[in-house]
C-alpha cells in the first residue's frame, strides 16, 4: 500500500532500516479512520516507557511511527521487533547490584 518515508533532517538516523521493514511487511491499506491510503513512516525513533509491577530490562520500548497523511491516525511499530537494532540493555542483569 501507499507510503512514503518522511525525509525531515530529525527522522533520518533510521530511516534506511524503516523503508526495509516498510517495503517487506506494510500491507495495512486504507486507514480504519478516514479510508486514505497515504501513510508516511518516520525513520526516528520514540521511547515508550512501559509500565510493569517488577523491574524489567524492558523499561522503554523503542518504536517509530507510520502516520495516515489524510487524518493523523498512528500506527507505532517495535522497533527492535521490527529488527532496526539490538536492545542495548543485556538479558542478564543478575551481576548488578
Amino acid at each position: 500500500m501507499a507510503y512514503r518515508i518522511d525525509d525531515s533532517p530529525d527522522t533520518l538516523p533510521y530511516s534506511t532500516q524503516v523503508h526495509q521493514w516498510m517495503a517487506r511487511h506494510w500491507k495495512h491499506g486504507p486507514c480504519p479512520v478516514c479510508g486514505t491510503d497515504s501513510w508516511r513512516a518516520e525513520g526516528r525513533l520514540f521511547g515508550v516507557p512501559r509500565l510493569q509491577p517488577a523491574p524489567s530490562p524492558d523499561l522503554i520500548r523503542g518504536v517509530f511511527p507510520v502516520v495516515c497523511e489524510g487524518c493523523a491516525y498512528t500506527v507505532w511499530i517495535g522497533a527492535q521487533e521490527a529488527g532496526l537494532f539490538e536492545s542495548p540493555i543485556p538479558d542478564d542483569l543478575t551481576g548488578l547490584g
